[in-house]
């Protein structure tokens, strides 16, 4: 009406009423079908996101554009000793340094992979993604790895609590290399060759510190042959390679190597390993089971086979039946 006043054209007047509804009606529009965005933002609980993450079998870790970090599952913490904000992870062999020149790589690609990390005994593969909504968080997932390092496995069972244990139950273990020279050894073992359990076998040949008599009992070169004869047990870590490590058990066998003499010192060895063994007779038939080579063959509760050979195939039993 005012445009009316000052011009006198009705015709002006209409144009500028029409238009400036249509931009109204626009502006409605566009309010109802976009929301403001302040009003649209939502914030994450990472605390409930945690607890998602931990019903995984990964170690999973967050952190932002900056490096911090955000949230962690339980499975991370326990890894590696508190929520420790990856690449900075106190990882062997520059782990750290891979995981940084993945964290760039997935920042670029938005996915990078690092398999065999490694933190003391541990090994696992780690995957790093790109995240989020605004693509501004990288996602650390570490696995397990599902490859066993035998070799490390068996340092720990010498050198550790189990080591300590198979000494109580009055039984030794070394391992040797592929040139007959120990490695290490339990405490007890060191005692019995070298007289003191601080005693230094490790790089001694094994050739010189046992001994066999003609009736091919073995002994400790250094408590003659009236000291009562060992028995060994042992396996190599990696049968398929020439330059393995081998695994040696001994145990005092007051029986002379009869059948049946020591068997519940056996008994008890096996039970402790975590490696899958069993022991058999002359005949081939069981004597014992451990639980770890019960869950490795698959046997039920309880179930007990009489020959390996019940636990294979037909066109297997062959293999692994006893050769007299």
């Amino acid at each position: 009406m005012l445009l009316l006043w000052l011009t006198g054209d009705w015709i002006v007047a209409a144009g500028f009423a029409a238009t400036a509804i249509m931009m109204a009606a626009i502006l409605l529009f566009v309010r109802q079908v976009q929301p403001v965005s302040g009003q649209a933002r939502i914030d994450f609980d990472w605390a409930l996101v945690r607890e998602a993450a931990d019903n995984d079998d990964v170690a999973i870790a967050v952190t932002d554009r900056a490096g911090r970090m955000v949230c962690a599952n339980a499975l991370h913490e326990s890894w590696f000793g508190g929520p420790q904000t990856p690449p900075a992870l106190g990882l062997t062999d520059d782990g750290d340094g891979l995981l940084v020149a993945a964290g760039r790589a997935a920042w670029r690609d938005g996915k990078a992979l690092v398999p065999r990390l490694r933190r003391d005994l541990m090994m696992f593969d780690a995957e790093i993604l790109r995240g989020g909504r605004n693509q501004d968080h990288l996602i650390w997932r570490f696995r397990a790895s599902v490859t066993l390092d035998l070799a490390n496995e068996a340092k720990r069972l010498i050198e550790g609590d189990a080591g300590r244990r198979l000494g109580e139950a009055g039984m030794m273990a070394i391992l040797i290399g592929p040139e007959g020279r120990i490695r290490h050894a339990t405490p007890a073992f060191a005692m019995r060759a070298g007289g003191r359990a601080e005693a230094i076998v490790e790089g001694r040949d094994l050739i010189s510190i046992l001994e066999t008599d003609t009736e091919g009992a073995i002994r400790f070169t250094s408590e003659g042959r009236k000291s009562t004869p060992l028995r060994l047990i042992q396996f190599a870590l990696d049968p398929d390679s020439p330059d393995t490590a081998t695994l040696i058990l001994l145990l005092d066998d007051a029986g002379g190597g009869q059948s049946g003499a020591g068997i519940g010192h056996i008994q008890s060895l096996l039970g402790i390993l975590p490696l899958g063994l069993a022991l058999a007779d002359r005949d081939g038939r069981f004597l014992y089971l451990n639980d770890a080579f019960c869950r490795a063959v698959g046997l039920s509760a309880g179930a007990r086979p009489v020959y390996p050979g019940d636990l294979v195939v037909r066109e297997d039993k062959a293999a692994v039946a006893v050769k007299k």
